[in-house]
């Protein structure tokens, strides 16, 4: 039986593939659904530009060019006292007496003009778009390989239940996860898929599978700390060294702790 586990989040959303007739991992990994823009590399050196140069390229802060001037808009945007005292700024005086019209132009034909590159502002949690999440959770669903190749042959689907008034954007992600899901893979001819939405407490109970185990539940810290290490004992030794170097091994953990209670246990309400 495949058992594919989602533990919803915006940039650290878990998700495990597991076989339970082999006690294999398939797949464990963890998504950014808001990743940072991608960088643009200076057309001189490996390091990130900040100017752009229309065809001449873009340029870090150590290799603008020579006879460059730094605007902060089109240069026909400003009015004529400003582009005259620019271009001085920048060591390339404009002829005095000159048009807004004849100003541009020369400047243009003098020098090259550089604009700041802007970076688009990432999505938070207080500022985030319902659209562009449900975007971002249909490619991971539906477009992310080897992930969308799993879910097109798992036999369960379980997904992290969030508190609707605690957490709500979470709650959005975990009913699209859901959503895409049920309508993408499960309610397809001949497949059968059980979806279920597992409660985050259920999946310390794998504990009980370990003799002699007693693990702290009594604070949040202890129970991901308790993920970690029971998902350490449980979890296939050659995916351990995996787990314990990743940065949010506790998101990892609980989604392999929900397969195992789901496949092992059997008790998912």
């Amino acid at each position: 039986m495949i058992v594919v586990s989602f533990d919803p989040a915006i940039h650290h959303l878990a998700y495990c593939a597991y076989n339970s007739d082999t006690h294999d991992i398939l797949l464990w990994d963890i998504a950014d659904l808001n990743p940072p823009p991608p960088t643009i590399a200076c057309s001189k050196c490996k390091f990130s530009a900040k100017y752009i140069a229309g065809e001449s390229g873009h340029f870090c802060g150590r290799h603008l060019p020579k006879n460059s001037v730094i605007w902060k808009k089109q240069i026909d945007k400003h009015t004529n006292e400003q582009i005259y005292e620019n271009m001085l700024k920048h060591g390339h005086p404009i002829p005095p007496g000159l048009t807004k019209k004849h100003a541009v132009k020369y400047a243009c034909d003098t020098c090259v003009h550089l604009f700041p590159i802007t970076v688009k502002k990432k999505h938070t949690r207080r500022n985030y778009d319902i659209g562009f999440l449900h975007d971002a959770v249909y490619r991971l669903i539906i477009d992310t390989p080897p992930l969308a190749e799993i879910l097109a042959i798992a036999d369960a689907v379980l997904i992290e239940n969030q508190p609707v008034l605690k957490n709500p954007t979470m709650k959005s992600i975990q009913m699209f996860i859901y959503s895409l899901v049920r309508s993408e893979y499960s309610i397809k001819p001949g497949r059968e898929v059980d979806i279920r939405l597992l409660n985050a407490t259920k999946k310390l109970e794998t504990a009980k599978l370990i003799p002699d185990s007693d693990y702290a539940h009594s604070s949040y810290k202890d129970r991901k700390q308790s993920s970690i290490d029971i998902a350490g004992i449980l979890a296939p030794e050659k995916w351990r060294p995996y787990l314990q170097s990743k940065k949010k091994a506790d998101d990892l953990a609980d989604t392999f702790l929900m397969n195992i209670y789901y496949s092992r246990l059997g008790r998912v309400t």
